[in-house]
């Protein structure tokens, strides 16, 4: 028998009580200092332990989605029996290269899972091979991976880790829905036919934007702007690859008219681009309906959410409608709620010393490993693993 999801959500949550809460490096360090220390701190050990050569040829996944695009991923094996298979999804204008992907793959590998760091559509090694936007709503593709670790591994569980943009897709997922269908959970059998997708046995969520709007108000205005430009770049790449799609030119037409007047934004991307080519019927549409916030006390399966309240890009949990109960967790979420720490920074002492030190961990690996070993463990203690 394997654990009850109530059991795996009440162990977790238990264990994140337990353990130390985030401390700062400096007590007046902001969400910003976070976030760009998070982007620009040296990963070394990560580098020479998964290696700076480009991956073997059978260790690149290529996966077809459901309306025919591709999802491509690069695998990292453990030495050892594997105890599982994890599928990690980076944030907006991310890739497998992302700084954050190669740490959590050498974190998990340790722990003997098998790491699949997936590029959305179009993205990394991905690029040109996609013809659709990759976007938060994205539940289906998230879930498409699984089935495929399904396929490839019927006798291994399977988690899923999305960061930032792909934490609310996973949100999404753990709640069985895809937002650009149907905002009502999906059976099995219809992830099955709709998107040939599966929810996986455990979801963890980093920083997720739970209100779709208010995280792109923030990318296109104030000081988180820096960020939102940054991605507008990549975002810009993606959309150029596509010319030639009537879909991708309408929007670049569209968008030179944002361009004269230098007001060009992440909002404006979405409006011209985005929520349409998502199947949504705007952005603001894109907006309602692919928010994870209301879905968060939704799950169908254990899902662990990190966050911190001095994100700048998310703000915690501010922008939820209705607050989380002040009782015991409800349904099967594991919070893990910070108050500092900035959009997947979190550098503390240990964060700064993993630069030189091979035995150290920068914090939030070392958070999302427990979560990892706290679900191993109790699949371990399991009676008959299936």
């Amino acid at each position: 028998m394997e654990p009850m999801p109530a059991l795996v959500v009440q162990t977790l949550q238990k264990e994140i009580a337990a353990a130390p809460q985030f401390r700062s490096l400096f007590a007046n360090l902001g969400g910003h200092q976070h976030t760009l220390g998070g982007y620009f701190l040296p990963q070394p050990r990560s580098l020479r332990a998964l290696g700076n050569s480009a991956p073997k040829p059978e260790d690149v996944v290529h996966l077809k989605t459901h309306d025919g695009d591709l999802l491509v991923g690069v695998r990292h094996t453990p030495v050892g029996e594997p105890q599982g298979v994890l599928h990690v999804f980076h944030g907006l204008a991310g890739s497998s290269n992302s700084t954050y992907m190669p740490r959590i793959a050498e974190t998990a590998t340790r722990l003997g899972l098998i790491t699949i760091l997936w590029n959305h559509r179009g993205c990394g090694p991905g690029r040109k091979l996609a013809k659709r936007p990759y976007h938060s709503g994205r539940s289906d593709d998230l879930g498409r991976a699984v089935e495929y670790g399904r396929e490839h591994h019927p006798h291994l569980k399977q988690i899923l880790l999305g960061y930032s943009l792909s934490a609310n897709a996973a949100v999404l997922l753990a709640a069985g829905v895809i937002p650009a269908q149907s905002e009502s959970p999906l059976s099995a059998s219809e992830w099955k036919r709709l998107a040939n997708a599966s929810q996986p046995d455990l979801c963890i969520a980093i920083n997720p934007p739970l209100d779709l709007k208010q995280s792109a108000l923030r990318l296109s205005h104030g000081p988180a702007k820096l960020y939102g430009q940054r991605f507008i770049v990549d975002l810009l790449e993606c959309l150029h690859d596509r010319a030639g799609e009537p879909e991708a030119d309408q929007a670049l037409r569209q968008l030179d008219k944002h361009f004269a007047t230098f007001r060009f934004s992440v909002i404006d991307f979405d409006a011209a681009y985005t929520g349409f080519a998502g199947g949504f019927k705007d952005h603001l549409d894109y907006y309602n309906r692919a928010s994870c916030g209301r879905y968060l006390t939704r799950s169908e399966i254990p899902l662990v959410v990190l966050t911190s309240e001095d994100d700048p890009i998310t703000r915690g949990l501010s922008d939820l409608e209705t607050p989380l109960s002040s009782g015991p967790t409800p349904n099967l979420l594991a919070l893990d709620l910070q108050t500092a720490g900035g959009h997947m920074g979190y550098i503390d002492l240990s964060s700064v010393r993993a630069t030189w030190d091979d035995k150290q961990d920068r914090w939030m690996e070392e958070r999302i490993a427990l979560y990892l070993k706290s679900y191993l463990k109790l699949l371990a203690a399991s009676p008959e693993r299936t």
